[in-house]
């Protein structure tokens, strides 16, 4: 595969990021990763940087970063529970990533942010319904082949 820097395109990081995007629960390590993209971790390591700007634990990180507020935001989970949920392997790691991403605690973030998890009677329609909490859905990179993949592509 040749790679464009000028269309910061590439098939492997691509699936790269769609892999993490689905997995980012499951303890995932740059190895292994690379490994389902057929590459070295020391190329893939490399290549993941120059295409997305970020190395891929930066990555994996707001990728569960950017799901955890969703669920802070919209579930009444506990942050250790959410932490877990997440994919960070202890509570203790995620508080201190996360506060040093947003510069507050998860759980003064949930305060500060004015979010409302949703009430026990909408809890009980979805446990009835079998519905998805909107919390749960998975984070999905938006790929162009025509513009660097974003940092944040919010």
């Amino acid at each position: 595969e040749t790679m464009s820097d000028k269309e910061g395109y590439s098939a492997d990081i691509e699936r790269a990021l769609k892999y993490i995007a689905l997995n980012y629960p499951q303890p995932l390590t740059l190895e292994g990763v690379a490994d389902h993209c057929n590459l070295s971790a020391t190329y893939f390591s490399r290549k993941f940087k120059l295409i997305t700007g970020q190395t891929f634990k930066e990555h994996l990180n707001y990728i569960r970063l950017r799901q955890a507020k969703q669920m802070l935001c919209t579930t009444d989970n506990t942050v250790t529970k959410i932490a877990m949920l997440c994919g960070f392997g202890s509570s203790n790691y995620f508080k201190d990533v996360f506060k040093a991403d947003v510069g507050i605690s998860p759980r003064e973030y949930r305060k500060k942010s004015g979010c409302r998890p949703p009430s026990p009677a909408h809890r009980l329609i979805q446990k009835k319904s079998g519905s998805t909490p909107a919390g749960a859905l998975p984070f999905f990179v938006h790929f162009t082949r025509t513009a660097r993949i974003c940092q944040k592509c919010g």
